[in-house]
């Protein structure tokens, strides 16, 4: 990472932990465990860069590790301990196209470390795009196979059933593949950018 990223990673990861740990006290105080274990599993999470750092001799750049970690408290923690997903109707929509974002450079971090031969840029927007939808799906298939297995409805939270739950479903693909192609735009603007400094 880059100096100043690293430095607003760092500030990101510590404010992350302290509202958690905050979060934490504050509900074992108030005997209130509803939501507990997003607020453990959230706190464990935020030390993946080190298992990735220790297993795959890899991390993330300043950018993506950022984004990650607001995605994180987007979703874990306003959207589950503060149930955002069910007082603001466009919360899970937000999500989704921002993690259209998130997987798109976390593809093309993992594809230009991993890949020992250089990528025509078309070639690598495609790879990235179809890794960010990958993984959308494979979260979905996630979801419906959770709710298949321990007979749970995950979109009950919202008080979707039946053909409203489908539609959820199918809406949070559109927006992550919108999330997706839309930082390809971004990604166009940043590699001319690049180009023009090195020439």
């Amino acid at each position: 990472m880059k100096q100043k990223g690293a430095k607003i990673y760092s500030a990101l990861i510590n404010f992350l932990r302290i509202c958690i740990i905050v979060l934490l006290v504050v509900k074992v105080v108030m005997n209130d465990f509803q939501f507990i274990h997003y607020l453990l599993t959230t706190f464990l999470f935020t030390f993946y860069d080190k298992i990735l750092q220790k297993y795959l001799h890899f991390r993330f750049g300043s950018f993506v590790s950022s984004l990650l970690l607001i995605f994180i408290f987007l979703s874990q923690v306003l959207g589950r301990t503060f149930e955002f997903y069910t007082t603001v109707f466009f919360w899970d929509i937000l999500l989704h196209t921002i993690a259209g974002v998130l997987f798109y450079f976390m593809g093309k971090e993992l594809i230009l470390h991993f890949n020992q031969q250089p990528l025509k840029e078309v070639v690598l927007i495609l790879a990235c795009v179809s890794f960010a939808l990958a993984i959308g799906v494979i979260w979905e298939i996630a979801e419906f196979t959770y709710d298949w297995l321990f007979i749970k409805n995950t979109q009950e939270a919202r008080g979707l059933i039946g053909m409203e739950a489908i539609i959820d479903t199918m809406s949070d693909l559109i927006v992550l593949t919108v999330g997706a192609f839309s930082s390809i735009i971004f990604d166009y603007f940043q590699y001319h950018k690049k180009r023009k400094m090195m020439s």
